[in-house]
């Protein structure tokens, strides 16, 4: 006669503890995808002043969607000098195939520089090289939870459709847009078919609000809420962020000054 095979409710509580600890904690949830800053003309590879001020906000609408979880920044970067913001004129050398301009970097930098959330940055890309970092992320699905894509608009509806998500061309009435994000919402880790939200942040005026152009091209998707900081918070993020660009900037003059004085190559 056999033994009875008996399991206390314990017992099996801790045997599931165990198997959902297994699963994959950091299982892919978004994907946003943001254009570059505003451009100065298409002579200059760097931002325009407003287009600095937009990439220096944008970490508000992230730092609230976030919600403290970790994010992965991708961006086209492999040529990028990161020793200064932006270099007029740019020679590219060890990237040849690489795009002059470093908006999308710059961008992506400025968001990573400001974030209150931990971030990577993967920037060894090109422009032109996005089916690669959709590839990237989906074999990353397990261990990338939410992504930041910063691009070029002319690619950004190429993303999102190599994700199932159909998009029409960007209209030529959105090409000076630069407030646009897009939300892709993956139900598992190896969900091919996310859905997708949208919005957009006007930073002056810290409120998410599309104009109309806007949601007549993205007509067929919702818009996605963001609980944006209030103006006190703002106000007080700023300047917490004055305060230590001033101590960088203090200490980079007195970096100078001394190698000045010993003759030292400034390595800046």
């Amino acid at each position: 006669m056999g033994v009875p095979f008996f399991v206390s409710f314990s017992t099996l509580f801790a045997v599931l503890v165990t198997l959902w600890s297994a699963l994959p904690a950091n299982a892919l949830k978004n994907v946003y995808i943001i254009r570059h800053c505003d451009v100065i003309d298409d002579s200059s590879p760097c931002c325009s002043l407003l287009g600095y001020e937009r990439a220096n906000a944008w970490n508000r609408v992230f730092d609230s969607v976030l919600e403290g979880k970790k994010l992965t920044i991708y961006t086209p970067g492999a040529q990028y000098d990161s020793t200064t913001m932006c270099k007029p004129n740019i020679k590219i050398t060890n990237y040849s195939r690489c795009q002059k301009s470093q908006r999308m970097a710059i961008t992506a930098k400025l968001i990573n520089y400001n974030l209150q959330s931990e971030a990577d940055m993967q920037m060894n890309y090109c422009s032109g090289e996005y089916q690669q970092v959709v590839k990237d992320i989906t074999a990353q699905a397990a261990d990338v939870q939410r992504a930041l894509i910063v691009w070029k608009h002319t690619e950004i509806v190429d993303i999102v459709n190599a994700w199932n998500v159909p998009v029409t061309k960007w209209p030529d009435t959105l090409d000076y847009s630069f407030d646009i994000v897009f939300q892709l919402n993956f139900a598992s880790d190896t969900d091919k078919n996310p859905t997708m939200a949208y919005n957009c942040y006007d930073y002056e005026n810290n409120q998410m609000a599309c104009d109309d152009a806007v949601k007549e091209w993205l007509k067929d998707y919702p818009t996605f809420d963001v609980a944006l900081p209030v103006a006190a918070d703002v106000e007080k993020t700023t300047d917490e962020k004055e305060k230590k660009d001033k101590k960088e900037n203090k200490d980079k003059r007195e970096k100078q000054l001394k190698n000045d004085a010993e003759g030292t190559p400034n390595l800046r």
